[in-house]
């Protein structure tokens, strides 16, 4: 048995053994496990229907496993000497990716690939990533919130979605220091560690909870994230967060905990898990002009549904500046 802290034992109180590594071997092997540190014949996967209680989905169930294994991974990296940082090389010269980044996604890749060889896979650091020609896509980030992780900040997470039929179908969100589950599928709502949960319903804004994200540029869209800030304050809101990890402040949005969340540039597998947790809980999402979010890089609102327009009212206006300046440019 893995040893774990005590921090969300009740959630682990609900793992079960499953006979992973006996079976596949080349698996754990490949995902770079180092087999001295683990157990020689299991390994501790969370159980599914305990996770999600509606009528069990195949995928949700192996998306799940595949969170897991990265997550576990992440653990045991976060804080060591082994969490070393890079810098990207796509002209990005503050965005970073570790070794962590790249062994999370090759475990998710590894699980979900031996179970689903056909769909395609769209994953951060893949560097071949492609959403052609497939009918369904995995949408994976393997380490949302890379920054808090490189500075032993304990809040990031695994996230996992199924894309088909024009839209996100599913999604896994994992926090592995916290072992908080959250997981949707269309139609069947959305649950945190096996509980249906709903966004907050509150009609004003005096009361809102909201949270950002700021996007790697340091000019206008910065300037204009900032003055988003300013104008919502100036609407007397209750508070502004910003916790570095898009996947998990949308969940929150979720969970009721925050009443809105807005970014001007995300990726869609920032986005894909956590939007689809928002809409099965009763909240909306939408870009920042109030289109429906897709596959490409976007701006992203997510809100408890009540508060939506007027936020957007708020947000888009900065957004539109932010995008004249850069064209400009």
């Amino acid at each position: 048995m893995v040893k774990r802290d005590d921090v969300g034992q009740q959630t682990r109180n609900r793992l079960v053994t499953i006979e992973l590594f006996i079976h596949n071997p080349d698996r754990i092997k490949a995902i770079g496990f180092d087999s001295s540190k683990q157990p020689e014949n299991n390994m501790t996967i969370p159980e599914p229907e305990k996770l999600f209680p509606p009528i069990p989905q195949h995928e949700l169930s192996v998306a799940i496993q595949a969170s897991a294994l990265a997550g576990e991974r992440l653990r045991q990296m976060f804080g060591t000497a082994q969490s070393n940082e890079t810098k990207l090389e796509a002209g990005e010269s503050v965005g970073l990716v570790t070794e962590a980044d790249l062994q999370a996604e090759r475990a998710i890749l590894e699980t979900l690939q031996a179970e689903f060889p056909r769909d395609g896979y769209f994953s951060e650091e893949d560097v071949n990533r492609s959403i052609a020609g497939h009918k369904r896509l995995w949408i994976i980030d393997p380490l949302d919130g890379t920054h808090n992780f490189a500075h032993a900040i304990p809040h990031f997470a695994v996230s996992i979605a199924l894309h088909f039929d024009n839209q996100v179908q599913g999604g896994v969100v994992h926090n592995p220091l916290s072992d908080d589950w959250f997981v949707a599928w269309r139609g069947m709502g959305a649950w945190h560690n096996g509980h249906q949960v709903h966004v907050r319903n509150t009609s004003d804004l005096t009361q809102a909870m909201i949270a950002t994200g700021f996007y790697y540029d340091r000019g206008s869209m910065m300037e204009a994230t900032l003055k988003s800030i300013n104008d919502l304050f100036r609407q007397n809101i209750r508070g502004i967060r910003r916790f570095g990890a898009a996947a998990l402040d949308l969940c929150w949005v979720g969970c009721g905990r925050f009443d809105g969340f807005f970014e001007y540039r995300l990726a869609p597998w920032d986005f894909a898990a956590g939007s689809l947790f928002v809409e099965e809980a009763g909240g909306k999402t939408s870009n920042c002009q109030g289109l429906p979010l897709g596959l490409a890089n976007s701006s992203i609102l997510a809100s408890n549904g009540n508060l939506h327009k007027t936020l957007q009212a708020i947000i888009s206006k900065n957004w539109q500046d932010s995008v004249r300046v850069i064209k400009s440019n």
